[in-house]
């Protein structure tokens, strides 16, 4: 039996996996897609601490290389369930697993518009994400593509970034005196080698650098359907210690709600968790032994001949 298996080799996985590694725990790490999740699409990263620039898969390379260093388990497998069974049974297409204690690491991924020009333009002036790359269109052009308040807030946060920033959506609920806000559709990103603009529904045309867009997440949860741990909105609620409601399950990285989403937050998660789950599983030995002495000494009382034989 495992004393933690982690589902997951993102950012978050992988750091869980290192602290856990180091804190004598018996780990298996299982992945069925590329270490480093979503990090392997990312071009360039310059605000992870000790990286100046940095693509994402050369990062993600040196976390998986590291993880190798510890002589962690990591399985190439596809997870199908998970069962209550003598602590947790992880059931994959080729094996089952006993554990203690189960971290998710699955992270999510944007869901994307369909809209013509998206995948040509990926990563050539469509983003997915105002933090990570707000800095490359500093004092330019952008717009915003969302219908809800998380949408808004992101062109909030790059409205001190940009020259200008057009919120274009469908939720005309939505209200500002300090963006432009703009409730069409868009029907094709345009551009040459990279974006220059939007058109929207009635053939009008926004120019830009970039298009920010924000229609929500996606992820493959179907295996944890028995444990009715996924909220309405598709994450995780997690506690202070990154405990699921389900005792002995621990959520991390992108999978859980919070607010924020970046790659030095998803390692922080995977550290305090795994750091949780040696906690829990040493105060869980303590809490045995001291009822197993308690137990024994009752029996020496009520039956002490037996202890003499």
């Amino acid at each position: 039996m495992f004393d933690l298996i982690i589902i997951g080799a993102g950012p978050a996985g992988m750091s869980a996996s290192v602290y856990a590694s180091k804190a004598n725990l018996n780990t298996l790490l299982i992945e069925s897609d590329t270490p480093g999740g979503l990090l392997n699409k990312i071009n360039k990263i310059d605000n992870y601490l000790g990286f100046k620039n940095i693509s994402g898969s050369d990062l993600a390379f040196n976390m998986y290389e590291h993880v190798r260093s510890e002589g962690i388990i990591l399985k190439h497998e596809k997870v199908l369930g998970i069962k209550k069974e003598n602590g947790f049974k992880v059931i994959t297409n080729k094996n089952e697993y006993n554990t203690k204690k189960i971290i998710i690491a699955i992270g999510r991924k944007p869901m994307k518009t369909g809209i013509p020009g998206e995948t040509e333009y990926n990563k050539k002036g469509i983003s997915y994400c105002a933090i990570c790359d707000s800095h490359l269109y500093k004092d330019k052009d952008v717009v915003v593509i969302g219908d809800d308040s998380l949408a808004y807030n992101e062109a909030l946060y790059l409205n001190d970034i940009c020259s200008t920033v057009t919120f274009i959506t469908n939720n005309k609920d939505i209200k500002s005196d300090k963006i432009n806000i703009v409730n069409s559709n868009v029907k094709e990103f345009i551009g040459k080698d990279i974006l220059t603009g939007v058109v929207l529904e009635n053939n009008e045309t926004i120019k830009c650098s970039a298009a920010f867009i924000y229609k929500g997440y996606m992820t493959e949860v179907s295996f944890l359907k028995d444990l009715n741990i996924i909220n309405d909105k598709g994450n995780i609620d997690v506690d202070d210690r990154y405990e699921t409601h389900e005792k002995g399950i621990y959520a991390v990285g992108d999978i859980i709600n919070k607010k924020v989403y970046q790659i030095a937050t998803a390692v922080s998660d995977g550290c305090n968790a795994a750091l949780n789950v040696k906690m829990d599983i040493t105060n869980e030995k303590h809490i045995f032994r001291t009822e197993k002495s308690r137990i024994n000494f009752i029996h020496r009382q009520i039956c002490p001949a037996l202890f003499l034989l």
